[in-house]
């Protein structure tokens, strides 16, 4: 089975395609506010390099957010003109659960924050798995995350790792509030990846839970800036 993983919900543009249980090829680039210019540059030069027409791919699983607005509309319009021509399925990943398998398989909570401006992420609790989600999306202030993540690990003692672009802007205020119950994932792991998208893509894809071009939308936890002032 050939799928095709879009990740453009952060800074990184990345383009990956499974065959079967292998990671065929992935095209990353960090370049922020580009992703409409470079995203089907790097389908182009994946499907050229491997050899591969794009009709040959099968489903596709895409980023739907929470994550930059912009980048969000710019995947998942892609991939709906894609699935349309193609008459392919897609599947829609959280970035949360794409930072969270980046970490997994290990022996701790997991906790992915993605920044999201004024002192707020966005982020989940995961306990072994991604498909254990023991706290769901959320926007919240980081201090108050913090509070409640303290208060869990009173009733529930394990350390928690914690993923995303959030780490490095607010490494030393998780620390002073939980000290050595925070462990912290390597700069590696600081984006969601495309590879991660197809592989969370594909699992779903073989349960039968592929979607139709029509029926994939973003996840924003919260309205856009411009959204919101236009009700005022």
């Amino acid at each position: 089975m050939k799928v095709l993983g879009i990740e453009t919900t952060s800074k990184i543009c990345s383009v990956a395609v499974l065959e079967n249980e292998n990671l065929a090829a992935e095209y990353i680039l960090n370049i922020k506010g580009r992703h409409s210019e470079k995203l089907f540059s790097g389908l182009n030069k994946i499907l050229t390099d491997l050899g591969i027409k794009i009709k040959d791919l099968e489903g596709i699983g895409v980023s739907i957010g929470p994550g930059s607005f912009t980048g969000i509309r710019v995947g998942i319009s892609a991939v709906r003109g894609l699935a349309q021509a193609l008459k392919i399925p897609i599947v829609g990943v959280s970035s949360l659960d794409i930072l969270a398998l980046s970490v997994f398989p290990c022996d701790f909570f997991v906790c992915p924050i993605i920044d999201a401006l004024r002192k707020e992420v966005y982020t989940a609790l995961y306990r072994t798995k991604v498909t254990e989600k023991i706290m769901e999306y959320q926007l919240i202030k980081i201090e108050e995350l913090l509070k409640n993540l303290y208060e869990f690990n009173q009733r529930h003692q394990g350390k928690i790792l914690f993923v995303g672009d959030g780490v490095s802007l607010h490494r030393e205020i998780i620390k002073n509030m939980l000290g050595k119950k925070a462990v912290f994932a390597s700069f590696r792991n600081v984006f969601p990846t495309a590879s991660n998208v197809a592989w969370l893509g594909k699992e779903e894809l073989q349960r039968g839970k592929g979607k139709k071009y029509n029926k994939i939308f973003p996840l924003y936890i919260r309205r856009p800036t411009a959204e919101l002032g236009l009700k005022k």
